[in-house]
This record gives C-alpha cells, structure tokens and sequence, in this order.
C-alpha cells in the first residue's frame, strides 16, 4: 500500500529539520518550500523505515493520506446521522446535557493520532466515517484535543445514541435515591423533620 510520508522539523529548537537535508534528498525526499517539510510516497516497508529515521531524530513525521486527514463535511454528516432531540445532545465524553447550537463533533480517534499511524493509514479506515465520530461539548473537546486511551473508549462506547440514554437515565436514578435518603434521614429527626414544615399547624417552633 502505498503512503504520502511528510518529515518536518520538531517542536524543540535542536530538532530542525535543516541539518538532515542532504540525508532526506539521498533518501529520495523531495523539498515543500511553502511548508519546510520533506515528501516521499513510500510503500508499507518504507514507511516504517522512514518513520523510525524521523523519531530517532527528533523529527515530527505525517501520513498525508486522504483517509487520515480531515475532512470539510464530517460536522453535517454526523448532524445528518444524529439529529437532536428537543433541541439537545448528551456529550459522549461527561454525558451532560448540550444545546444543538454549542454541539461539536469530534473524531474519536484524533486526525492527529491517525496521520501518525502507520496501522491506522493501513487498515483502510477513514477517520471521517461515521464510526470514529461522536457530538461532544466544547470543554470536554478541548480537553481530548489529541488523547487516546480512556477517551477512546468511552468515545466508542457512548457514541451510541442508546448507551448515552442509559447512561443519563442511571445517573438521575443515583440522583433521586441520594435525594430520597437524605430526605428520610432528616425527617428521623422529629424537631427538624421535613414532614413537620409541611403541617402548616404545627408553627409553634417559629415563637
């Protein structure tokens, strides 16, 4: 399978890409003045190769294929897919309750993380199918930014409209029993019950 490989300088000051010139052209890298960085379509094996050459230096390294890059209609898309309801969303990631004009769509896993995996660019995936997209609020998205881990799997998991359902419907069952049993508890105790405000009668603490 064939790969469009981009090396450009890291983000410390001792990781520019300039010292590695001659290597990258003997390479058969091919010079972008407009973006710094150096180009090459490269097989599977190639990339591997060339890609443990970027890391050992320092250097920062990006697949450029169609199926890892961002695209302008993933937003509608997943609006298309996922229409709100009653002018609402639940977050994928903290389930909170989000308007339909502050939703952000987010790719579960990140174009960053993709254009960076040689498995992910392989496997034939797109990272703007439907699969890898979830509506998310705008604090939970800036906080994932470019994370894996734990906010991919919840992403996988509660990108189902049913799953963030059950999920919200627990959570307001936690909600009611904590309310319930803080109200049984304070009305055990005869002089501050919760009943006994309701008995407009029995006002004779108020004196």
């Amino acid at each position: 399978m064939k790969h469009l490989l981009k090396i450009s300088s890291g983000k410390n000051a001792d990781e520019r890409i300039e010292p590695y010139r001659l290597q990258l052209w003997l390479r058969g890298f091919c010079y972008e003045r407009s973006t710094n960085a150096w180009v090459k379509p490269v097989g599977n094996i190639g990339a591997k190769r060339n890609i443990r050459y970027a890391k050992e230096r320092g250097l920062r390294y990006e697949l450029l294929d169609k199926n890892v890059k961002r695209n302008t209609s993933y937003k509608a898309k997943w609006v298309r897919e996922n229409p709100p309801f009653l002018g609402m969303y639940l977050c994928t990631y903290c389930g909170r309750l989000v308007l339909a004009k502050n939703i952000t769509v987010d790719h579960i896993v990140s174009v960053g993380q993709a254009s960076t995996s040689l498995r992910y660019a392989s496997s034939g995936k797109n990272v703007n199918d439907i699969e890898n997209l979830c509506g998310a609020c705008s604090n939970c998205n800036n906080i994932k930014e470019a994370k894996g881990g734990l906010w991919v799997l919840r992403g996988k998991i509660y990108r189902h409209r049913s799953m963030r359902i059950l999920r919200f419907l627990f959570r307001l069952c936690i909600v009611a029993a904590l309310v319930y049993g803080a109200i049984r508890l304070w009305d055990s105790y005869p002089d501050f019950g919760f009943l006994s405000f309701l008995h407009l009668g029995d006002i004779s603490w108020i004196s």
